[in-house]
């Protein structure tokens, strides 16, 4: 029902059994939701450490460092990463050590009992991310192996005869949810490729991180307003809590090294591969020969992608932790009561459980609910009162929702996720973060989206496209914070359709009187405008002639559109798109125009857009979504695993795209511009450093701390012969660093290193000299920066020092082609961009 229709991706896991837990308490027992909340938790971590407790028994460890090795496990800091907003993940975490237990009792003895319990835990937790249930089925999975050719407490017969108990139960439970992860798998849109990256999850996944039971690259996110989780504070700038952080894990490697226990093995090297695991492809750029194996899989395989959440894996090193911490404490208590100091052996157990408890802000601090979640448990009454007005209409059609936004974030509280889907039986359609539906149908939605963002919209095109979405209303969220993810503003989105009456939408219907809250940030958008009275939080637009969610159209007569849904959004602007009649992309024929002229008849209609461009597409934000246009099989000089294009056209090649076509050079590529962790900026595309422009420019990481060894390729279409080229770096506006080093490669042999001056920073640039010689392709390397001296051009919080470096001018000049006319001088090479549209137009 969202998404323009979409094939769900994991949320049947909520189904059970969360949602039995949230129904029981809140709809039939009328338990706040904020209570409920803390009882699912809290539930989470009572089972963690109840199971902790029956795995330390069934190992046969008794005595006071069971207690210790509960509270180790229970608040272990792991549970803080997701307490807030994805609880639903910590369940493989509850429930390993029940399964780790169920193993080994079921390798003893009744081997259909613990089968079963073992597959009724399965169906519990792993619903919703196969990922953590994965990694945690490594430790019951090791233990059959370790019991028969370590221990030797079983042969293979025995071990077999639990193994196909438990695979034949866990694939009879665990059925329900499996089979909608196939379905997913088949029919959806390939959701793994448009969130976090295994570049992006190895930033925090060090060594130090996971040994702490930290290390998901989440827990350390931020935004304008602040970091998405409280207790990364208590963790990255607290020097007694690091201290304590460390103290757990320190304390349990001593014990590891000098207790005597017939298990210590198993556990230690279950830390091992834990640990390899959790950290895979860290440090990125530069990994181990493992971690390269790691990267290569997470980057060539769905499989691998799919498990790139690699600090999952942290739970198996936290659980062997725990345990022998228990039988560490155990020991060291047995040792001093045997030498009359037991009171002694037990303060030191409190001690160490103290310890436990203090490294876990969330007990004493109130860390696991991050502040900027707090709202109120009810939405306010405007909402309610338009989205059952909503109800009440027609459900042959659908609610489209606008502006899009990052994050479901209203100015009277978070929600993550946006409420109407929750409160509305009608279908729903916005525009979110990750998309829905399919690549053709986010395609569209984006394309409507982003103009409205950057408040370019033709309001007369919202009718048209909604029409075509099956949306019989149109609906505005004028309270959502709108300054925290760079939205468009409340007053900019209501002038847009209010400045005039838009065509094909009824007069607005209003909800509330005013938008609660402060906005944290000046709304520069606001201010660029003459003033426009602040709209009312909610409002509805009625599409007038709105066509049902399903419907047919005759098949004579088409419009057949060369383009993507940017040219839909187009034509609708234009009055050219009739969503009475049937509308067909050509794109969708590209391997087959016999099969386009055949659905076009003799009396369609064929209209050719600028859309359906060749361009990077990353998923950060609501805006710079797409970068510049590229030629035809352009390739960066390194794979940008953040560009994520969406198909719409599946098998389809440039012919039916609109590209770029470069005249004066053969290419121009680079490693990357504009900036890399955020948005594209096209404006800094490689070929601007030879468009003959000063004010336009190839840069590089921009927003980024650091500067690597980023590379500018340059292809001319014939050789050329010369001593020197001329850099001008960007110097327009405040600058916060530049470039000093630079390595040229000419052919990809010889290399010229050289600094640059000052005068490399001015309109006049700085020549660098070489001894002569003819190349085809000339690469140069930034090899080196250096930020401004403090009080020059540099701000309190050093924003300047991230602004983005790179060339706005590169000259190279054929000196064979001088010589041959004296006195006059070649013009130095330059790039024409010409686009050329689907079909060669």
């Amino acid at each position: 029902q969202i998404g323009l229709g979409t094939v769900s991706h994991q949320t049947v896991g909520y189904l059970f059994p969360m949602g039995p837990f949230y129904w029981l308490l809140q709809e039939v027992l009328g338990v706040p939701g904020w209570v409920t909340q803390r009882l699912w938790l809290g539930t989470l971590i009572f089972a963690a450490g109840m199971g902790t407790r029956y795995l330390l028994r069934t190992l046969g460890v008794r005595g006071a460092g069971v207690a210790v090795g509960v509270l180790a496990y229970a608040f272990t800091p792991y549970v803080l990463q997701y307490s807030s907003r994805l609880s639903v993940l910590l369940s493989p975490w509850a429930a390993l050590p029940w399964m780790l237990a169920f193993v080994v009792l079921g390798l003893r003895s009744r081997p259909w009992k613990y089968a079963a319990l073992f597959a009724i835990t399965v169906q519990l937790v792993g619903a919703v991310n196969l990922t953590a249930l994965l990694y945690a089925l490594i430790g019951p999975a090791l233990w059959i192996p370790y019991a028969v050719w370590i221990r030797h407490d079983i042969d293979l017969r025995r071990a077999w005869a639990l193994v196909w108990r438990l695979a034949l139960l866990t694939v009879i439970t665990s059925t329900w949810w499996a089979m909608g992860l196939l379905v997913q798998a088949r029919y959806g849109l390939s959701i793994l490729r448009f969130t976090e990256s295994i570049e992006s999850v190895s930033a925090t996944s060090t060594v130090t991180e996971i040994i702490r039971g930290l290390g998901y690259w989440f827990f350390y996110g931020s935004d304008k307003r602040g970091y998405w989780n409280d207790a990364v504070l208590d963790f990255n700038r607290q020097p007694l809590m690091i201290l304590v952080s460390f103290t757990i894990p320190v304390l349990t490697m001593i014990g590891a090294a000098v207790i005597r226990w017939r298990d210590r093995a198993f556990f230690i090297v279950l830390v091992l591969i834990a640990v390899t695991i959790a950290v895979a492809a860290s440090p990125y750029h530069d990994p181990t020969i493992v971690g390269s194996l790691f990267k290569a899989f997470s980057t060539s395989s769905t499989a691998g992608l799919a498990l790139r959440s690699t600090a999952r894996a942290a739970p198996l090193m936290v659980l062997s932790f725990a345990v022998l911490l228990a039988v560490f404490v155990s020991a060291g208590v047995e040792a001093l009561r045997l030498r009359g100091r037991r009171p002694l052996g037990v303060g030191i157990a409190v001690l160490v459980g103290i310890a436990c408890i203090a490294g876990s802000p969330g007990v004493w601090r109130g860390r696991y609910y991050s502040e900027y979640l707090e709202r109120p448990q009810a939405v306010p009454s405007y909402w309610t009162e338009a989205l059952a007005a909503l109800d009440s209409r027609s459900h042959d059609t659908r609610v489209l929702t606008l502006p899009g936004a990052d994050f479901a974030a209203y100015r009277w509280g978070d929600t993550i996720d946006p409420i109407e889907p929750g409160l509305l039986e009608r279908d729903y359609v916005a525009r979110e973060l990750v998309p829905w539906g399919s690549e053709a149908s986010a395609n569209l939605l984006i394309a409507l989206d982003r103009r409205l963002q950057g408040a370019v919209l033709e309001p007369d095109a919202v009718a048209p496209i909604a029409r075509l979405m099956g949306a019989g209303d149109v609906l505005l969220r004028h309270d959502l914070e709108t300054d925290r993810f760079s939205i468009i503003p409340a007053r900019a989105l209501w002038e847009i359709f209010t400045h005039r009456a838009p065509t094909g939408l009824g007069a607005p219907v209003t909800y509330g009187t005013k938008i609660p809250g402060q906005l944290r940030f000046p709304d520069l958008g606001d201010l660029t405008k003459p003033p426009v009275p602040e709209p009312a939080p909610v409002a509805v637009f009625e599409v007038k002639d709105a066509l049902p969610i399903v419907r047919s159209k005759p098949a004579r007569n088409p419009l057949v559109v060369d383009g993507d849904g940017e040219g839909l959004v187009d034509l609708a602007a234009a009055g050219l798109l009739d969503a009475h009649r049937l509308v067909l992309y050509a794109g969708t024929f590209a391997g087959s125009p016999r099969e386009l002229q055949a659905a076009a008849g003799d009396d369609g209609v064929l209209i050719v857009t600028d859309s359906n461009r060749r361009r990077g597409m990353r998923w950060a934000s609501m805006n710079n979504n797409y970068g510049h246009t590229e030629a035809p099989g352009e390739k960066q000089l390194r794979t940008d695993l953040l560009d994520q294009r969406l198909e719409v056209f599946p098998g389809s090649t440039d012919a039916s795209r609109t590209v770029t076509e470069l005249r004066g050079v053969r290419s121009v590529r680079a490693t990357t511009y504009g900036t890399p962790s955020f948005g594209y900026s096209p404006d800094a595309r490689p070929a601007a450093a030879l468009d003959g422009r000063l004010l336009s420019s190839w840069e590089v990481a921009s927003g980024l701390s650091t500067v690597g060894p980023e590379t500018l390729r340059i292809e001319t279409d014939r050789p050329i012969t010369t001593d020197q080229v001329h850099l001008i770096q960007p110097f327009a506006g405040a600058r916060g660093r530049w470039i000093t080093k630079v390595k040229l490669r000419f052919d990809g042999e010889h290399e010229v290193k050289r600094d640059l001056s000052r005068a490399s920073r001015t309109r006049r640039g700085q020549n660098l000299h070489f001894p002569s010689r003819t190349f085809s392709v000339l690469e140069i390397q930034i090899d080196g920066t250096q930020a401004n001296k403090p009080g020059k051009a540099v701000s309190e919080k050093g924003r300047l020092r991230k602004t983005g470096v790179g060339f706005a001018e590169v000259e190279l000049r054929d000196t064979a082609t001088t010589a041959a006319t004296p006195g006059k001088p070649s013009p130095p090479l330059r790039v024409t961009e010409v686009t050329r549209m689907p079909g060669g137009l």
